[in-house]
């Protein structure tokens, strides 16, 4: 709280901004910045929603991905957040 802007997580080529889309109440939670001109897709999340509830390998496969980047970004927050709580930054504020 009251420290301003914090970097969770910094993206790469190929990787996946948000699944807020997904889930719902479909809200999105955070910021994100480029820091560099970028390419990005923008998908139709209604669109995408529908064709998951119509054909259900693809609902399956759609969710199977989600998970593992999920996971992935769960993974690497938890090793970020172990970084910064055994920081001597952190630690003097104890």
């Amino acid at each position: 709280p009251n420290r301003g802007s914090v970097i969770i997580d910094t993206l790469s080529d190929g990787d996946v901004l948000g699944w807020s889309w997904l889930f719902h109440p479909f809200q999105w939670h955070f910021n994100a910045r480029a820091l560099e001109p970028t390419n990005a897709v923008e998908f139709d999340a209604r669109a995408l929603r529908d064709k998951k509830s119509e054909d259900i390998y693809f609902g399956y496969t759609l969710l199977q991905r989600t998970a593992r980047l999920l996971e992935s970004r769960l993974e690497a927050t938890r090793e970020h957040l172990v970084e910064v709580l055994a920081s001597p930054d952190y630690q003097q504020q104890v």
